[in-house]
């Protein structure tokens, strides 16, 4: 994980997965970045990497075969980016655009 070295309750977790007839997959931090990037670009959320990363395992489903196009799938996003402003940051290719409180500068920055 970007931001946790070990899970808070791994037996915990693999007792609920087992007995709802869940699972687990695994994905990497560079999956988690751009999973971030993909939830701000195409729908305007801007999650923390903990929070992109069920979009991050649900993508892989996809990529692998493990959930089929035709499914309909839901993906809670638990953590908003500016709770972990670092990690967003990774996920991006450039610098934030700084905007004053002036509605005339918002109005020339944002389109």
């Amino acid at each position: 994980s970007i931001a946790v070295g070990v899970p808070r309750d791994q037996i915990k977790a693999l007792k609920a997965a087992r007995e709802s007839g869940g699972g687990f997959i695994a994905v990497t931090d560079e999956e988690i970045l751009e999973a971030i990037s993909l939830l701000a670009r195409r729908v305007g959320i801007l999650a923390e990497p903990a929070g992109a990363t069920a979009l991050a395992g649900l993508k892989k489903l996809a990529e692998t075969g493990r959930c089929r196009s035709d499914e309909t799938a839901a993906v809670m996003v638990t953590g908003h980016g500016l709770k972990d402003i670092e990690g967003v940051m990774q996920a991006v290719d450039r610098a934030p655009v700084v905007i004053g409180n002036d509605l005339e500068e918002v109005k020339q920055k944002v389109p």
